[in-house]
């Protein structure tokens, strides 16, 4: 609760402030858009942070720090996925989330697909880490991440990327084609 004289030197901050005027009321913030350009590395500040126990997944089936990870979708080509793997593909926008707690990577990486659908990329890398610094036996992130990956209906496939990518510390993410994507 916030003393008179705290309120009154709010007030005094903001008496030259003028309201944004907005046209259209959104019930989530936007994320920043993606810039065209290829392999444009994107950072998007975490929002409030939320609170997850990732401690109460099922870490029995949790990959090692340098496991290759994939997961796709049925009826994706088997030409898509191997370009994919080998990193043919080239990714059109990239997200690192080192130095992210759990809970505000998920909320970036919600952020990074939308911006990323909307601008219609469809291959993006997502730089995870391989958790080296973590506390526990996996790494906490990666595990994160490719299970929320798997969960996301827009993403079609993802691969770990090439050792010159960042391996087993990156994936590259196929997403659905701007067209089969309804607002």
């Amino acid at each position: 609760m916030l003393d008179h004289d705290d309120d009154n030197l709010f007030q005094q901050a903001m008496q030259d402030v003028q309201p944004l005027r907005q046209d259209q009321h959104r019930p989530h913030a936007t994320p920043a858009k993606l810039p065209r350009k290829n392999k444009a590395a994107v950072e998007i500040s975490p929002r409030t942070e939320p609170v997850f126990n990732y401690e109460l997944m099922d870490q029995s089936c949790w990959v090692d720090r340098d496991e290759i990870v994939k997961f796709h979708r049925s009826g994706i080509a088997l030409k898509t996925l191997q370009q994919l793997r080998s990193g043919k593909l080239c990714s059109e926008a990239s997200l690192d989330l080192h130095r992210h707690t759990a809970g505000q990577a998920i909320l970036a990486v919600d952020a990074f697909l939308e911006c990323a659908l909307q601008q219609g990329h469809r291959v993006v890398t997502i730089i995870h880490g391989k958790g080296h610094k973590s506390q526990h036996q996996k790494p906490i992130l990666k595990n994160l991440l490719i299970e929320h990956l798997r969960n996301n209906l827009f993403v079609l496939a993802y691969h770990s990327t090439q050792p010159r990518d960042g391996g087993a510390g990156a994936l590259n993410v196929l997403l659905k084609a701007a067209s089969k994507v309804t607002p």
